[in-house]
């Protein structure tokens, strides 16, 4: 009997180790993750300006040759202004 519960304490002081290990690292990857997200934010932030520009750009020529982004569908265009594209193009 003591046998079995000196194996049984082994096994619990294994599991309470590996139990450690994976709390360090889960802190380690949320870290991490908020590392990368700060970073993504950064990355967004300087290109943001540029991109912004070239949209604006591109839209401009499109609305000059009769092709709007259509305001119902949240900016997208819709078929019909694909098709009026793909006639003028």
């Amino acid at each position: 009997m003591t046998d079995q519960i000196k194996i049984f304490k082994a096994q619990i002081a294994r599991m309470k180790e590996a139990e450690k290990e994976e709390d360090r690292t889960i802190k380690e990857l949320k870290e991490e993750a908020k590392q990368a997200a700060t970073a993504l934010k950064d990355i967004r932030k300087d290109r943001g300006t540029e991109d912004c520009e070239l949209r604006s750009k591109i839209d401009q020529c499109l609305k000059e040759s009769g092709i709007d982004r259509a305001a119902h569908h949240g900016g997208d265009f819709t078929g019909v202004n694909c098709i009026q594209l793909e006639k003028r193009i």
